[in-house]
Order: C-alpha cells, then sequence, then structure tokens
C-alpha cells in the first residue's frame, strides 16, 4: 500500500468517524426534544446548567477545542506532506524523461563523442536506484534495443565509466 493509498484511508476513516459521530448527535437531541415537558428537563436542568458555569466547564471546553485543532492541523500537515511528496516525484520523473530524450538525441546525432556522453547519462539513469522505478528502466533499455543500440554491451565494453561499475 504506498502513501496515497494509506492517506485516503486516514481522511476516508476520519470522514466516517465524523459522520456516526454527527448522526448520534441529532439521534440525541431527537429523543431529548421528544422527552420536553417531561422529567428529565429539571433534572438535566438540576446539574448541567451549575456545571456549565464552573470553571470546570470550561475547562473541558477549551481541551475538547484543542484537541480538535491538534487533529485538524495534523490531517492538514499530512495533506500537505503528500502533495509535496507527489510533486517532487513528478518533478523527478519529469527530469529522468527529459535526461532520457536529450540522451536519446544526443545518440541520434551521430556523433562518437557525443554518443560516449549519451551512453553515460543513460547507463546513470538506468543504474539510478532513487529516481528510477523498474518500469521506467525497462522502457528505457526497451527502447535503446528496438534502435538497435545495446547499453548491456556498451557498459561491458566500457567498465568503470563513472556509472557505478568497477574497471
Amino acid at each position: 500500500m504506498d502513501e496515497h493509498d494509506e492517506a485516503a484511508r486516514i481522511i476516508g476513516r476520519s470522514l466516517s468517524t465524523l459522520v456516526a459521530l454527527s448522526i448520534v448527535t441529532i439521534a440525541v437531541v431527537g429523543v431529548l426534544g421528544a422527552l420536553g415537558p417531561t422529567q428529565f428537563w429539571p433534572w438535566l436542568a438540576s446539574w448541567l446548567v451549575p456545571w456549565a458555569q464552573t470553571s470546570g466547564f470550561a475547562g473541558a471546553a477549551a481541551s475538547v477545542g484543542g484537541l480538535a485543532a491538534v487533529i485538524g492541523a495534523v490531517i492538514a500537515y499530512r495533506g500537505a506532506r503528500r502533495q509535496a511528496d507527489v510533486a517532487r516525484a513528478a518533478a523527478d520523473k519529469a527530469e529522468t524523461w527529459r535526461r532520457v530524450q536529450w540522451a536519446f538525441d544526443l545518440l541520434l546525432e551521430g556523433d562518437p563523442d557525443a554518443s560516449v556522453v549519451a551512453w553515460l547519462t543513460l547507463a546513470s539513469i538506468v543504474e539510478d536506484e532513487a529516481h528510477t522505478d523498474a518500469a521506467d528502466k525497462s522502457l528505457v533499455q526497451s527502447v535503446l534495443e528496438v534502435s538497435g543500440f545495446q547499453l548491456s554491451d556498451y557498459l561491458d565494453e566500457h567498465p568503470g565509466d563513472g556509472t557505478g561499475a568497477s574497471a
């Protein structure tokens, strides 16, 4: 499960809890309203009104309000962090493919010196574990093979060209 699915699950669970609490609150208010002129209201007023006027009620209300603010801040932070991670990953992928296009253009020029730079660039992209996923690596290698270039042959012929391979 990736981070996006995790964030969606947390937000979904939070919204479900909020809806459930809202329904319970509406039901309780409905029941209390239906009890209207009975003995319930005087009993409720006998302890609720004095308690609501005490500092204990103010402390409880402040605590609940503070907790709600912290929960809201955590949810907002997680959403913003996830959005930043997605934007960073998209920028990394776009930069990788810009480098791939640039290297392919160099290979197609036919200049031997430019081809060495292109091969080194493609090798570094294929070997980059941090910014290139397996599907991208496979696609780069497939395009090279279809176009007649063999990156693995080049790497075998030129070990230690700065691509992490040993001489």
